[in-house]
C-alpha cells in the first residue's frame, strides 16, 4: 500500500460555494488547469497554482488544499481490471463500487439509487 498526492479542488469549491469557473477567475488560473488538478490528471503540481488558490480562498494551511491518500488494491481485479484506486472516494464513486459489473452492464443501476 502506498500514498498518492491529491489536490482537493472539489472539496474546496463545495466549502466555499464556488464554481470551478469562479475559482479560475478569482485565482487567475486557466479552467483546464484547475480541471486537470481536480481530476488528478497532472503528474506535476505547480506551487504557483497552489499559492494562487490559497490566496483566492483565504487558505493559510496547505493541508487544506493537498492531501495524501492511501492506495488500496482495486476490488475489481476479478473482472480483469488492473490498477489502483484511492481510499478516499466520493459518494457517487461509492454507489458505483457496491454494484457488480454485470448489474452496471444490464442497466440495473439507475440514477439516484
Amino acid at each position: 500500500m502506498g500514498k498518492k498526492l491529491r489536490v482537493k479542488i472539489y472539496q474546496l469549491l463545495d466549502l466555499n460555494q464556488l464554481t470551478m469557473r469562479g475559482l479560475s477567475r478569482k485565482a487567475d488560473i486557466r479552467y483546464a488547469t484547475l480541471h486537470a488538478l481536480a481530476n488528478q490528471k497532472r503528474q506535476n503540481i505547480n506551487f504557483g497554482h497552489i499559492n494562487r488558490i490559497s490566496d483566492a480562498m483565504g487558505i493559510t494551511d496547505v493541508r487544506e488544499i493537498i492531501t495524501f491518500d492511501d492506495i488500496v488494491d482495486n476490488p475489481f481485479n476479478e473482472f480483469g481490471w488492473n490498477g489502483e484506486r484511492t481510499a478516499a472516494c466520493s459518494q457517487e464513486c461509492k454507489r458505483f463500487l457496491v454494484h457488480s459489473q454485470k448489474d452496471l452492464h444490464n442497466g440495473v443501476i439507475t440514477k439516484g439509487r
